[in-house]
């Protein structure tokens, strides 16, 4: 979702694009052929998407107003992640490691596994010093300022990390990084590690609904929703305040509470503070009280 509330999802084929209508962006608009997996928009106002070909810049023609890409050759992808920090600068994750964007030309930092295997990226996140988080085949942190990067070696997992977020500090909860995993589940790290799982008969009642994760966004209110392959989002809130806890701290969503699908790719918040969640099946969204469903033209990129 850009910067006046339209919705931009990216799929196997390109881009669809929603602002009141439909447009759908392929590869003869410019972009690069295949699936597009992440999007994001610059401080400038320019949107960037990133898929399996490589990444492209996208511009709005004054002459037809039309949307048309222009291929940046400096990335050929895959792209699997995109993001802007709050200084503006544009970050973009692939095989390898991770690349940054000056405004003029890109530089690209190579990221290693415990062993020296090259990196693959999938997920990136800032905090609130500035430091970027880096996950995929590994985790590092990366301080733009000083180019230091760190290696975090002592996490308890072993599986791909798919999703990252960071939650600011909130009353009593300081900032924590948070990570998604495809099949070791939902972690949490301050100063130590800490796993979220599945509810277990006999145990918890309560948990993330899947230990595969797709997705993590972290809201204003200090809810963060979980994304999974499959068994729909999770909501979890330390303080179990909003409108539909009920005194819990945990909650899931899926289809039969009226999402579009429980395989969710991508979580996003409009300026009203409603969820949108990129399904299998098209575009939900949740406000207070109910849901609204937006059927695309094409199905969402999922893998």
């Amino acid at each position: 979702m850009d910067n006046e509330q339209v919705i931009w999802v990216g799929t196997n084929n390109g881009i669809d694009r929603f602002d009141g209508r439909w447009q759908s962006l392929r590869a003869n608009d410019g972009l690069p052929a295949g699936a597009i997996r992440a999007i994001a928009q610059t401080t400038d106002g320019q949107i960037w998407a990133g898929g399996d070909q490589g990444l492209a810049q996208l511009k709005r023609s004054p002459s037809d107003d039309q949307w048309h890409a222009t291929i940046a050759d400096q990335l050929p992808g895959p792209i699997y992640a995109l993001l802007v920090t709050v200084d503006g600068q544009l970050w973009a994750a692939d095989d390898t490691g991770v690349a940054t964007y000056d405004g003029t030309s890109w530089t690209h930092t190579p990221l290693n596994q415990p062993g020296g295997a090259t990196a693959r990226v999938l997920a990136l996140a800032e905090g609130s010093d500035g430091r970027v988080w880096a996950g995929g085949d590994a985790l590092h942190r990366i301080d733009p300022q000083t180019n230091q990067i760190v290696a975090i070696d002592d996490k308890p997992f072993n599986n791909r990390i798919q999703a990252l977020t960071v939650a600011p500090a909130r009353g009593r909860w300081t900032e924590t990084l948070w990570v998604g995993t495809a099949g070791q589940g939902l972690w949490s790290r301050t100063d130590h590690w800490r796993h979220f799982g599945m509810p277990q008969p006999g145990q918890s009642a309560e948990g993330v609904a899947s230990d595969n994760i797709l997705a993590l966004h972290s809201d204003s209110d200090g809810t963060l929703w979980i994304g999974t392959n499959g068994s729909g989002v999770s909501l979890f809130n330390p303080d179990g305040l909003s409108f539909f806890w009920g005194g819990k701290n945990w909650r899931t969503l899926t289809a039969r509470d009226g999402l579009a699908a429980d395989a969710v790719a991508s979580i996003a918040m409009d300026s009203t503070g409603a969820a949108w969640l990129a399904t299998i099946a098209g575009i939900s969204r949740l406000d207070t009280r109910s849901w609204w469903t937006l059927a695309t033209p094409e199905q969402p990129e999922f893998e």
